[in-house]
């Protein structure tokens, strides 16, 4: 299949290279785009599916006459969303800022809402009845998961680690201080590596710069435990890619629990691939759980194995094209019976 990834050039996580990768190594014939419109409208017009990124894909959006709108296309275009919309706990789905703005008034659309709109599908990061909601407001909305790309390195599991609990990311959300800042009045021994600077940084935290994914297993080896908490942990479906990466590297990850984590169903019995919590206190007993076990080198490779198997980007690329074919095939019999 004839694939076009359009997406931003990022400095730090560019994502939509794993995806442009991954289609390549499952054999379809790619051809990335990041820059102006008439390339993007050219890589379009190549194409038989277009995997765009939203907020490249909202540059062009709002234009008048924008390709973004033209009947003339004949590709399907995929909007494949890496961030959370829904970033807003208790307000209704309908006014969600990244999908809506108010003019004082009236609610009206953003760039974001309105590229999602141009799409024919739009892989999002919330599922269950925020599904609906998205259709609902004119997205053809479907959920698929992140992954971890295949190219991702091993940590190790040392006996005397430099921290008990390293954290990655950014320290705007506020449960994730909350839980960390539980972790140092325990009194354990805490990094931190946050793309902000260490202004925001949980005091008695080590701060760290922010570090490339293709640097994170060298920098995890420090670790005892990968600690994590989300944006949000009340919806289903959702969790960071971060998720993928931690166990793709095989560390031993502790997170707060969110509903519908996937089930490590490849792993023995005998272990876990990773631990969840839903207060700070039982962050700080689980870590100290984690810490003690002997057996961290074994989770952490049954962990990476599991992951490798089944939750590379090659496998979610897979479960992509599989889809895009059904919305293909879906709309050339639903033309002929048409006429």
């Amino acid at each position: 299949m004839k694939v076009a990834v359009l997406g931003g050039v990022h400095r730090y996580w560019n994502k939509y290279r794993w995806v442009a990768d991954a289609l390549e190594a499952n054999g379809h014939d790619v051809r990335r785009a990041c820059g102006d419109r008439g390339e993007s409208a050219a890589a379009e017009e190549w194409a038989e599916v277009a995997v765009w990124e939203p907020k490249f894909l909202q540059n062009f959006s709002m234009a008048p006459n924008s390709f973004v709108h033209t009947a003339e296309r004949s590709c399907l275009r995929v909007g494949w969303v890496f961030d959370l919309v829904a970033q807003e706990p208790g307000k209704p789905f309908a006014e969600q800022g990244m999908l809506w703005r108010h003019d004082g008034q009236k609610l009206d659309a953003t760039p974001l809402l309105t590229a999602l709109r141009a799409c024919d599908l739009a892989f999002v990061k919330e599922r269950g009845l925020l599904i609906d909601q998205y259709r609902r407001i004119g997205v053809n909305a479907e959920w698929l998961d992140q992954a971890c790309p295949s190219s991702m390195g091993a940590c190790e599991h040392r006996e005397k680690p430099k921290w008990d609990a390293l954290v990655l990311g950014t320290t705007r959300w506020r449960q994730r201080c909350r839980d960390v800042s539980a972790l140092v009045q325990a009194g354990l021994k805490v990094a931190w590596a946050a793309p902000e600077g260490s202004e925001g940084v949980v005091k008695g935290v080590e701060y760290l710069p922010f570090t490339p994914p293709e640097r994170l297993p060298g920098l995890v080896s420090d670790a005892a435990v990968l600690f994590d908490c989300g944006l949000r942990s009340d919806l289903d479906g959702y969790w960071s890619d971060k998720f993928w990466l931690a166990l793709g590297m095989g560390a031993c990850h502790v997170r707060r629990w969110s509903p519908g984590l996937p089930k490590p169903f490849a792993i023995s019995t005998r272990y876990v691939a990773y631990w969840t919590y839903e207060t700070p206190a039982e962050a700080v007993a689980t870590v100290r759980k984690v810490m003690a076990d002997p057996r961290r080198r074994l989770f952490g490779e049954g962990a990476r194995k599991w992951v490798m198997a089944n939750h590379t980007y090659e496998r979610r690329c897979e479960e992509l094209v599989q889809r895009c074919e059904a919305k293909i095939e879906s709309a050339a019999s639903a033309g002929a019976a048409a006429t």
